[in-house]
């Protein structure tokens, strides 16, 4: 009689948010949904690569959809000139939808890269997109903005 022994190892990858990602200030509600958006650090640098997490997070009762394509991101400096970071294609090319019960929450991970034209500074980056709550009688889309981020480019 052979005896196979067998192991098994189980590697887990637990993800911390530093500090810096701690959601302290989150925009208004919209119907019981909030948007937020951090960074694992407040400094960026012209022509680098930006990783933003934006965080969105169902309160209310009825599950949501968010359009996971549709998000814009904006970069608004302190002299009232935005940047548009991240802009969704048109409606009808929207395929991906993620859905949020009820206590949900859900982190997008979306890497851009600022240009060499933009003047350094301050400024406060902020998101929105559009997301759809329904129950059993009716479905209704409504507009979400994240909180706005200060940041400061060099």
């Amino acid at each position: 009689m052979k005896t196979i022994l067998l192991l098994c190892c189980a590697v887990v990858l637990t993800v911390q948010a530093s500090d810096s990602q701690t959601i302290t200030n989150w925009d208004e509600s919209v119907q019981g949904v909030q948007m937020a958006i951090t960074m694992t650090n407040s400094v960026i640098t012209k022509e680098s690569r930006v990783p933003l997490f934006i965080t969105v997070t169902n309160a209310s009762k009825y599950n949501v959809n968010i359009m996971e394509e549709g998000f814009t991101v904006l970069l608004n400096s302190d002299s009232g000139k935005a940047i548009t970071l991240i802009s969704p294609p048109p409606i009808y090319q929207i395929r991906h939808l993620t859905s949020l019960g009820p206590g949900e929450s859900h982190v997008w991970n979306i890497l851009t890269t600022l240009g060499e034209n933009l003047d350094s500074g301050s400024y406060a980056l902020q998101a929105s997109v559009g997301f759809s709550a329904f129950s059993a009688n009716e479905r209704r889309v409504f507009g979400l903005s994240s909180n706005l981020l200060k940041v400061q480019v060099k």
